[in-house]
């Protein structure tokens, strides 16, 4: 409907106007064009979010709290939580060894804390409750990319080594896990395992002992989403004929009918449907047509059909504007070729950032601030180009989305912005001063009694 539309293009414009009026109250655009340039951006942004919100029919006061929040927290970011992060990371690069790992554990103790209690004492697993539904990821995946690029600077020690194998192991393993969130363990893990593969190419970073420890999480990545088609022959659930013939078996098909929930199937319905048919529920068949339907996207040759061209199916029209944004306005009117090219443009992102500044070229030397502006990078890249392949099921569904593109979800535009404020401030050129000690002057000597000064 049109103030649908009006209101997804309202928080399209207010995650840019986000971006740049953080990034304009930072020190790091020094130049003053660089705030005129910035701060002119950020008020063209707000002057489309507030039209757009008053033609989607929004009150003067719902224009107030959208604009006004968006404003306010934008503010906070670029007033005290940039100042913040330039003081964490600059205690961690004077101080450290121990020193520098004892900032990482207060940081994660801190957060993960935090998260323990949401978890637990609200029930909070993916989504944050507060009358608005956000991602918990907002703020989760930021912190506990900072909490490894921190510990980053010290991959050479045998410390450094640990600490950072005990934040991927209990950041983005145990904790999601802990929440059933398996979407995140597949999409949030793959940037710290891909930057922790990188000593492997640097000329003078750690030994290769621990170079080799750091690249096991990437070799086990790769052993473990091989070895996912193979999984539902581990797991099998009995079926019909089984459970007339067994009392057992009936009853074991009935407790795990039960017992499924719906990230299961969103698993089963890409490795196993013949298994997720045996359920017979109507969230089960509803995955069966939705994958059905999504074939009939993909299969739209190499060309598409052209803009507007393909009609919206049924079974898709509460998540085309969300988890299959890429089949439905991508594959179906771009075809492979379309896909394709916006595929490239994210993997061209992580590539030129592992060829190119700053990791390029002197890896050994990327600080952990540099680091963690890769992290967010590649978490962008990857959150795309994970979702478009699980839209033409090469992975798993995650019911993540394409971060920008889904016009249908705030949270994901909340989260978006973030990144890329983060990482923009993350990878922007620092001022250095070159301070090279000069010969010390000669001072005149003063004579002892007796004695003449000298001329």
């Amino acid at each position: 409907s049109a103030p649908a539309a009006w209101k997804s293009l309202a928080v399209f414009a207010l995650a840019p106007f986000a971006v740049a009026f953080a990034l304009a109250q930072s020190p790091s655009p020094r130049a003053a064009w660089g705030r005129v340039g910035v701060g002119g951006y950020a008020l063209l942004t707000f002057a489309a979010a507030a039209i757009a919100l008053f033609r989607a029919g929004t009150g003067p006061l719902g224009i107030a709290l959208a604009c006004g929040g968006t404003l306010g927290a934008s503010w906070l970011l670029g007033r005290y939580g940039f100042s913040l992060l330039d003081k964490l990371f600059a205690a961690v690069d004077r101080d450290g060894g121990a020193k520098a790992l004892r900032i990482v554990f207060w940081v994660t103790f801190v957060f993960l804390l935090t998260r323990l209690v949401t978890l637990f004492g609200f029930g909070w697993k993916e989504r944050i409750d507060l009358g608005p539904r956000f991602a918990v990821s907002i703020l989760y995946v930021p912190w506990a990319l900072l909490a490894l690029a921190l510990a980053w600077r010290e991959r050479g020690r045998w410390r450094g080594v640990w600490t950072i194998a005990g934040l991927l192991l209990g950041l983005f393993l145990v904790v999601p896990l802990l929440a059933r969130d398996l979407g995140s363990i597949l999409l949030f893990s793959l940037p710290p395992i891909l930057l922790l593969a990188l000593p492997l190419f640097e000329e003078r970073g750690p030994g290769l002992t621990r170079r080799a420890l750091l690249a096991l999480p990437l070799a086990l990545a790769v052993i473990v989403f091989a070895f996912l088609p193979a999984l539902p022959s581990w797991r099998s659930f009995p079926t019909f004929e089984e459970a007339r013939a067994s009392p057992a078996k009936a009853e074991e098909l009935v407790a795990k009918k039960v017992a499924v929930k719906r990230n299961e199937l969103r698993f089963w319905s890409r490795l196993a449907p013949e298994q997720l048919a045996r359920f017979g529920t109507t969230e089960s068949e509803g995955f069966l047509t939705v994958m059905e339907n999504l074939r009939a996207y993909a299969a739209r040759g190499p060309f598409g059909e052209g803009y507007l061209a393909v009609p919206l199916s049924a079974p898709l029209a509460q998540t085309q504007l969300n988890d299959n944004l890429s089949a439905v306005h991508l594959l179906g009117p771009f075809g492979g070729l379309g896909a394709f090219a916006v595929l490239a443009l994210f993997a061209g992102w992580i590539l030129a950032s592992i060829v190119g500044k700053p990791a390029a070229p002197d890896l050994a030397a990327l600080e952990g601030r540099e680091a963690w502006g890769l992290l967010l990078v590649w978490t962008l890249a990857l959150a795309a180009i994970y979702m478009m392949s699980a839209n033409i099921e090469l992975l798993l569904f995650t019911g993540k989305n394409l971060y920008f593109l889904a016009a249908s979800s705030l949270s994901d535009a909340v989260e978006g912005a973030l990144l890329v404020a983060l990482a923009l401030w993350a990878l922007a050129p620092r001022e250095t001063t070159d301070v090279t000690l000069s010969a010390p002057a000669l001072l005149p000597v003063i004579p002892s009694e007796g004695e003449e000064p000298n001329s």
